[in-house]
């Protein structure tokens, strides 16, 4: 058994056991078009890859800008918005320890 008949056969087999699954005739015919049309795939030209079209590649991410010069920057710890920051995470450390006592009382 050559490629060609192995591949019609298992393209057979397995359109044969779907007809099967859904309640409609398997005949001789489907057999012998799928065959043929293992046979038509099985066909090769010598400059079969001057006429395909070439596949789908997802195109590359450009490259992130290049920084030519990095400075660091330093937060102004005395700003406005730095003493409620600090209010807040003095309110979330507090909310936090308090959630975790009622875990425990729970148990």
């Amino acid at each position: 058994m050559n490629a060609q008949q192995e591949a019609g056969a298992i393209f057979a087999h397995y359109f044969e056991q779907l007809a099967r699954r859904v309640g409609v005739r398997w005949t001789k015919r489907n057999r012998a078009d799928i065959a043929h049309a293992a046979a038509l795939l099985a066909q090769t030209d010598d400059d079969q890859d001057a006429d395909t079209i070439p596949p789908f590649e997802l195109p590359a991410a450009p490259a992130p800008p290049q920084i030519e010069s990095r400075v660091t920057q330093q937060l102004d710890q005395d700003a406005a918005g730095w003493e409620a920051f600090r209010r807040w995470q003095a309110e979330h450390a507090m909310d936090a320890r308090t959630e975790q006592a009622h875990r425990i009382m729970r148990r």
